[in-house]
């Protein structure tokens, strides 16, 4: 059976520690040698990346390697990768969150049966460790978030058609079933300003599922309610709620060939389209994640499955929506992340 390990990758300048030496590469040929240090340069045309990948291949042949991903704001970002975890078939459906200490938490599910474990790195090793097994015989796309008191909150959906939520209160681990009739695939999950949980996500159906939900919990129970009802909408969700407790979710309607946008800022749900494809030929919105900058303007990373392109749709409800093709090389941008940094800038 293959062992699949898993490999987070880090900004050097975000961890230090983890960026003393150049790192090593594994699983080389015996029979490839260099006697000189190589250095190579790639220069994309388009695409995120400007001025390209520079590769530097250091020392005895291939022992060592370092590699420089120049971001389009300039600035050279050191990469460092590490294990977290040599389990067998480790690394299915990760999400990932760093604590106030700079110790960093992944969730992922390990081997054929989809157990569900959380690797911690402390500052010097990886210490993975158990949680529990899948309710089915798959379980997919953990999300994960991290409250003000270093605590995580997970979410899942299953082949068995269940949402299940996970809460780490600092030394172990309890779950619970959210609701049941939902359709296998990505959620979306974001607390209040209490640290509740709320849980976005899209009831059973084919294809992209039969209408958007939002699961919430008041410290006592979930309910759900659903939010955009229809067939096939609301799959491949994204939720974020503001200091106010409002709630922004960004989703897919298959059915309209839309990546679309809604909240409850107003007091009731209003729904925008910031993409819309050609109707039954092209469809963005897939695998969306959402991010909001300190001027509430909203960013969304998506895949468009028609051209097979990451796409980038930006702006603020009832206001303008811009879209732009970040890459376009080959079938890229499945299951984007997106954040914001200091400058507001994606």
């Amino acid at each position: 059976m293959r062992v699949w390990f898993v490999t987070v990758v880090f900004l050097a300048m975000a961890m230090s520690p983890l960026v003393n030496h150049p790192t090593e590469l594994e699983d080389v040929h015996k029979q490839i040698q260099s006697s000189s240090s190589i250095q190579t340069t790639l220069s994309s045309s388009s695409g995120w990346i400007t001025g390209g990948e520079e590769i530097t291949i250091t020392g005895s042949g291939f022992s060592n390697l370092r590699d420089t991903n120049v971001t389009y704001d300039g600035i050279n970002h050191q990469w460092t990768k590490s294990t977290a975890d040599f389990g067998n078939e480790a690394g299915h459906e990760n999400a990932i969150a760093i604590d106030s200490n700079g110790h960093v938490h992944v969730v992922h599910a390990s081997g054929d049966g989809y157990a569900f474990t959380h690797s911690v790195y402390d500052g010097s090793s990886w210490t993975p460790t158990g949680i529990k097994n899948c309710e089915g015989s798959y379980c997919w796309d953990t999300h994960m978030v991290i409250d003000n008191n270093d605590e995580l909150h997970a979410a899942y959906s299953t082949n068995t058609g269940l949402i299940v939520y996970m809460h780490y209160d600092g030394s172990s681990w309890s779950w619970s079933q959210v609701t049941t009739g939902a359709k296998v695939g990505p959620v979306g999950i974001a607390l209040d300003s209490n640290n509740h949980p709320h849980i976005s996500f899209t009831g059973y159906h084919q294809y992209c599922g039969n209408g958007l939900r939002l699961a919430s919990f008041d410290g006592t129970a979930w309910t759900t309610n659903v939010i955009d009802s229809g067939g096939n909408k609301g799959c491949d969700s994204a939720l974020l709620i503001d200091s106010n407790d409002n709630a922004y979710i960004a989703y897919q309607d298959r059915d309209q060939s839309k990546l679309k946008f809604t909240t409850n800022k107003s007091g009731s749900w209003i729904a925008y389209a910031p993409e819309t494809g050609g109707y039954n030929i092209a469809y963005p919105g897939y695998y969306s994640s959402l991010a909001m900058d300190d001027q509430g303007i909203f960013h969304i990373a998506h895949y468009d499955s028609f051209n097979d392109d990451l796409h980038y749709s930006t702006g603020v409800p009832n206001g303008a929506w811009n879209t732009d093709v970040v890459d376009s090389s080959g079938d890229t941008g499945r299951n984007p992340s997106i954040a914001i940094d200091a400058a507001g800038d994606p």
